[in-house]
């Protein structure tokens, strides 16, 4: 099946359809989950399991989400317009958000009623084919662990492999659903409510995970630390590219972010040779890792005695503040003296003390260097 999804997807070939891999994907997905959920739903109910019946809800659950995951793409894939000037890519957070807090309180639901049953007792009953079924669809799961997994780093696709993480854990809940049906088949041993208050635990902790993650998105999280380290590595391959620094990357969208890099050239370098090779990068780099780059040009390789002295005295304040831990874009006029500060941002984690880190530096700077108005901007690293 997956290669059979992968050659409509035209993968590997200049024509491939992420989209359309992950689309197809995702319906085999939302099969699967029909099939099991109505399976467990009818099992659950013949029985009187409350923890079968939460797990085919859970399965209601993941076919919902593969919807919303296939509707949030089409959706967010919807050209910029005058009032959402950078894309409609947040549709998909927004979506999963309101399925994340559907399925939190389902999984409260289940939870109260799992306790109930453990208080009252109430005895359920399984037939030889609902063990069975039941086996079959672990089995089921585990293929599409593997085929989410294995698919999702193909395409490089982040939501097929979170779909196949998903899988793994509907295997590790419907594992406890099957240790109450053999306990109770075999040893007349009943521990319903106790599975079911496991299932809806999972329930609940993943739509908690889920809400915690998307809130992160919305919020604006760091990017990944791979991602970064690709794009210095690939923009300071270009000849006359001294270095690059202050990555800032924004996401409006699992597939579509913005990113802001400060890029130093020789600083004899001519204005039309310094344009020709910025935009070369950001058309180049970007088309090839799927980002809008912007670069901010810095001249680097000053030179003069006023120059290396500053730098000097810099680096000995940057010595002696624990927190100041580099500098750059350093600027020299008649009147003022201006660099940018890089600070620690896992070690001054609050705004007053990075405001008062600023302080020191800008009173040691004026200690060091006199008759120079001091101009400094801070940034963080994390």
């Amino acid at each position: 099946m997956e290669n059979i999804i992968l050659k409509l997807g035209g993968y590997d070939t200049p024509h491939e359809n992420r989209e359309r891999i992950t689309t197809y994907a995702s319906l085999m997905g939302i099969l699967s989950n029909v099939v099991l959920s109505l399976v467990k739903v009818v099992i659950g109910i013949v029985s009187g399991s409350v923890s079968v019946l939460a797990d085919g809800v859970n399965n209601v659950f993941d076919v919902m989400s593969a919807v919303v995951t296939i509707v949030g793409v089409k959706l967010s894939k919807r050209p910029p317009d005058k009032e959402h000037p950078y894309g409609h890519g947040r549709i998909e957070y927004l979506a999963a958000m309101v399925i994340c807090i559907f399925v939190f309180a389902v999984g409260v639901q289940f939870l109260i009623a799992s306790f109930k049953r453990l208080k009252d007792g109430t005895i359920d009953s399984y037939s030889n084919l609902a063990f069975i079924l039941i086996l079959l669809s672990i089995a089921v799961k585990v293929y599409l662990f593997t085929f989410y997994r294995h698919l999702g780093h193909k395409i490089n696709s982040t939501p097929l492999i979170a779909t196949g993480t998903d899988a793994l854990g509907d295997v590790l809940v419907t594992s406890v659903v099957m240790v109450n049906i053999i306990s109770n088949k075999f040893f007349n041993f009943h521990v319903d409510g106790v599975a079911g208050i496991i299932v809806s635990i999972f329930i609940i902790y993943s739509a908690f995970s889920l809400i915690r993650d998307t809130v992160s998105d919305i919020i604006g999280a760091s990017p990944d630390e791979n991602l970064i380290k690709e794009l210095k590595k690939r923009i300071n391959s270009y000849d006359h590219v001294v270095d690059s620094h202050d990555y800032r990357i924004v996401s409006f969208g699992p597939e579509d972010k913005f990113a802001i890099v400060d890029v130093e050239l020789p600083h004899e370098m001519d204005i039309y040779t310094a344009h020709a090779i910025i935009s070369e990068i950001e058309r180049e780099v970007g088309d090839e890792m799927g980002i809008r780059l912007i670069i901010h040009i810095e001249p680097q390789g000053m030179t003069g005695e006023k120059y290396i002295k500053a730098e000097e005295k810099i680096r000995s304040v940057m010595d002696r503040l624990n927190g100041f831990v580099d500098f750059h874009d350093l600027i020299i006029t008649s009147e003022t003296l201006s660099f940018d500060a890089v600070i620690d941002g896992n070690l001054l984690k609050s705004t007053k003390e990075r405001k008062e880190m600023v302080d020191r530096i800008t009173n040691e700077i004026k200690k060091e260097i006199p008759g120079y108005k001091i101009l400094v901007r801070a940034g963080e690293r994390f």
